[in-house]
């Protein structure tokens, strides 16, 4: 292989490499829903749209009742996450790593960030800042 193929391997290399990154740039600002997200809209436009529910008045309420059930879903993995920090301490780091994981609109140097800064909170104090950290972010657990 002479120089002048050798260049332009390594240009044809380099425009690769380029345009990955680009696909990846593009791939990570797709907003492309979970498959749990998914069903509970499904679930909701089935009970908006069913004429039962509309002829007994009872499509709010039913809707309002599975938004109490969601809050009450995030705080049971909260809760779910602390017990397993109390059980296991020297894991905290992890079992906290795995919970940022579900922050996915947030960069891994911004999980990093908040990750340093609760890992020292107490058991006590730490399911305040999840759930904070839960509703700023409007992480869907």
């Amino acid at each position: 292989m002479d120089k002048e193929q050798a260049k332009e391997a390594l240009s044809l290399i380099k425009g690769i490499e380029i345009k990955q990154s680009e696909i990846e740039t593009f791939l990570s600002n797709l907003n492309i829903s979970s498959r749990d997200e998914l069903i509970k809209e499904l679930i909701i436009e089935i009970i908006r749209n069913n004429s039962l529910f509309k002829e007994l008045d009872i499509t709010q309420e039913i809707l309002n009742n599975s938004k109490s059930t969601e809050s009450h879903s995030k705080e049971t993995i909260i809760d779910h996450l602390i017990s397993n920090v109390q059980n296991n301490p020297s894991k905290k780091v992890v079992y906290l790593r795995l919970f940022l994981d579900r922050f996915h609109e947030i960069s891994d140097q911004d999980k990093d960030v908040i990750l340093h800064s609760i890992k020292n909170e107490k058991n006590e104090d730490l399911k305040e800042k999840l759930l904070s950290l839960v509703s700023v972010f409007k992480v869907k657990l």
